[in-house]
């Protein structure tokens, strides 16, 4: 705690991709730096950096990949009454779905709104774009793509709760 609002965090980040089909294996290693601060009782703000070093093994028809990029994000959030409004966004280097390395750009959106003291419903709503690191690899393609959901909560105790939720994909 930096004072009575603001938090200052440091944290090792570490992941590996390892697929089953043979696949060469992509691995993630970073540091991160973030701080939080609450300026008044309605509105919290957290900004993010650091960095990310991705690497994929080399295999007989790819080359090995590796990637040290700016990791981040900023967002607010306002907490009124009954609703909660979330807008952030994030950059990092993570290994794709498909082994690859990839940089992966977010910008987030929820509103969530409290109807009864256990029932709330929400909106969310993202967009997403993937860039793939190596540009020799053909089978990464840059992507964007624009998720939404939206559904209802209904804390049945302090440990339970049950969630209905639809998604577009």
């Amino acid at each position: 705690n930096v004072s009575q609002r603001s938090l200052l965090s440091f944290g090792v980040l570490g992941g590996l991709y390892s697929p089953d089909d043979g696949g060469r294996d992509t691995t993630t290693t970073g540091v991160v730096a973030e701080w939080r601060t609450a300026p008044s009782q309605i509105t919290d703000f957290y900004f993010r950096v650091g960095s990310n070093r991705a690497e994929r093994d080399a295999s007989a028809t790819r080359s090995e990949v590796s990637a040290t990029t700016f990791n981040g994000g900023v967002g607010v959030a306002w907490n009124f009454q009954v609703t909660r409004i979330v807008i952030d966004a994030l950059r990092s280097t993570v290994p794709s779905s498909a082994g690859a390395v990839v940089d992966r750009d977010e910008v987030r959106f929820r509103v969530s709104r409290a109807f009864q003291p256990r029932v709330s419903g929400f909106v969310a709503l993202r967009g997403i774009r993937t860039e793939g690191v190596d540009e020799t690899a053909s089978a990464i393609r840059d992507r964007k793509y624009y998720p939404g959901s939206t559904g209802l909560e209904w804390r049945m105790s302090r440990q339970f709760t049950l969630a209905g939720q639809y998604g577009y994909r």
